[in-house]
């Protein structure tokens, strides 16, 4: 991936589903899947809170990942390449800290499942 082209944002704008019921996935493809997840996590928990929604979205097909899904880990991580010289630049003035917080309420029309989110704003 060190050769691929940028991505401006983590996560497509079109869906992808669920396998067909008789679709398993590779042992080859679950390993990658899974190794290229937990790295993800580890970015995410760790100085990227920015690829939280996308690594979400991906992480829910660990026990049977398919090339679509694939392509969408891919996506996260061309996002990481194209974002890589981002920083965060913080003044020198005492700023207020703002958090909010929100959830869909089973927004998820597969698992009837709710995805939350929050976020925090220091200054205005």
């Amino acid at each position: 991936m060190d050769q691929c082209a940028p991505n401006a944002t983590p996560v497509s704008t079109s869906k992808f589903g669920e396998p067909d019921s008789g679709y398993k996935a590779t042992g080859e493809l679950k390993e990658w899947y899974a190794k290229a997840i937990g790295s993800l996590m580890y970015l995410m928990l760790g100085t990227r809170p920015d690829i939280a929604f996308a690594v979400s979205l991906c992480s829910r097909h660990l026990g049977n990942p398919t090339n679509e899904h694939q392509t969408a880990v891919k996506r996260i991580f061309r996002y990481l390449k194209g974002s890589q010289n981002l920083e965060l630049v913080y003044q020198g003035e005492l700023q207020p800290l703002f958090g909010y917080t929100d959830s869909d309420w089973a927004g998820d029309l597969g698992t009837r499942r709710s995805t939350s989110g929050y976020v925090f704003n220091l200054g205005t």
